[in-house]
């Protein structure tokens, strides 16, 4: 986090951040006053200390369009005076309110608690969902007076659309009501209103056949020659089948993760942490035929210099592409069901299909730690194997199969 004198060039110059997280200037005059700059360009006084017991609060000061450096810095003087006296503002102006909103408990979320406890992704999906759905439905609303009913009705009206989005949104609620009781804004005793028994979600089942992963590769192979499907495009598709890699894994792929003489993606850092995945021949063909930029880091380009490829173009690429094969009720992370789904019919134990996926379940990390290279490598080349036979218009005799 920058330190800098406080002035109104430098709050000029500060700069959004290009990640999800908010970045921080802080003052070298006044120690606990800096200036919160948010992705969206947002730029905010606060202050930043630590109470009696030992935890870290920051309260917002006033926005930096309406306060200048000078008025910031006397409100952060008398406010920083309080704390050396024992007493904590934050909890002083949520019991002068008495009503705190979902939308301040939000705020606190995303500052606090969000930075330093979630994966950034998780933290960008959290915010989006907060500032598109959740603030526009209760954000005026006292925390404390969120009701099941309301809460059930919001929703039904999306779980039989999105259900698991659905399932989502109510855990980020049932999380600010958490941490409002925390952080002293709702009574101990007051019931958590997101926490009922919604039930197991339906489960999906949606694979890509042999037909459909044949249409697949033929519609590539057009695309790329008469320029309608982006070599970006066409290459984010193809990792994604045959490595049975997440899009995300695949969008934020580095050559450094690469190692093409061990055939092995060594990712530092995915959904269950870092993870390493065998490459078969398919994907090691296609990667090292795959065009590498200087200026670029990522396996992916994107459209701007030194950027991956937007998932909002790939996905949209992805819609065009089902809707002219006619492809339905197929998402786009149902490629790496389909990598699944292949090795399943390979008759492949669980404990491989694990490794390849790269899935760290509790239940089954333990059987996976047995599992050398060799069997998992090869269970890659058959799954992957196949699925490049059918990408690339050829018969299942064609494919070389490896024993077990």
């Amino acid at each position: 986090m920058p330190t800098v004198k406080l002035t109104k060039r430098a709050v000029d110059a500060a700069k959004p951040p290009a990640g999800a997280s908010d970045v921080y200037w802080w003052d070298t005059e006044v120690k606990g006053f800096g200036l919160r700059v948010t992705p969206a360009g947002r730029k905010t006084w606060i202050i930043q200390y630590r109470n009696l017991t030992g935890q870290v609060r920051r309260l917002k000061l006033g926005n930096a369009g309406t306060l200048t450096v000078e008025e910031a810095r006397t409100r952060a003087k008398i406010e920083l005076g309080k704390v050396a006296k024992g007493e904590d503002p934050t909890a002083e102006r949520m019991q002068m309110r008495g009503r705190v909103t979902v939308a301040e408990i939000a705020e606190r979320y995303l500052t606090e608690y969000g930075p330093a406890t979630l994966k950034p992704s998780t933290l960008r999906s959290h915010r989006n969902m907060l500032a598109n759905v959740i603030l526009p439905a209760f954000g005026r609303r006292p925390i404390g007076a969120l009701d099941r009913d309301s809460l059930r009705a919001f929703y039904a009206r999306r779980v039989r659309k999105t259900p698991t989005h659905a399932r989502r949104l109510l855990e980020v609620v049932h999380r600010l009501f958490e941490l409002a009781r925390e952080w002293g804004a709702v009574p101990e005793a007051v019931a958590n209103p997101a926490a009922w028994e919604r039930g197991e979600l339906p489960k999906r089942e949606r694979y890509l056949s042999r037909d459909e992963l044949q249409r697949i590769g033929a519609y590539l192979r057009a695309g790329e020659a008469d320029g309608t499907v982006s070599p970006s495009v066409a290459l984010a598709l193809r990792l994604a089948l045959l490595t049975g890699c997440r899009i995300g894994e695949v969008l934020s792929l580095r050559w450094e993760y690469v190692d093409l003489a061990r055939g092995l993606l060594l990712l530092p850092d995915t959904k269950t942490g870092q993870s390493t995945r065998q490459l078969a021949a398919p994907a090691l063909a296609l990667l090292s035929r795959a065009q590498r930029h200087a200026e670029n880091p990522f396996v992916v380009v994107g459209a701007v210099e030194g950027t991956s490829l937007h998932y909002r173009t790939l996905h949209g690429a992805w819609r065009r592409l089902c809707s002219e094969l006619g492809l339905r009720d197929v998402r786009i992370h149902d490629l790496r069901h389909s990598f699944a789904s292949v090795a399943v019919g390979q008759s492949l134990g669980l404990p491989i299909i694990g490794r390849l996926l790269g899935h760290k379940s509790p239940k089954t990390t333990a059987r996976y730690s047995h599992v050398g290279d060799d069997p998992a490598r090869a269970a890659a080349e058959r799954v992957a194997g196949e699925i490049s036979a059918n990408l690339e218009g050829q018969s299942p005799a064609e494919v070389v199969r490896i024993r077990r």
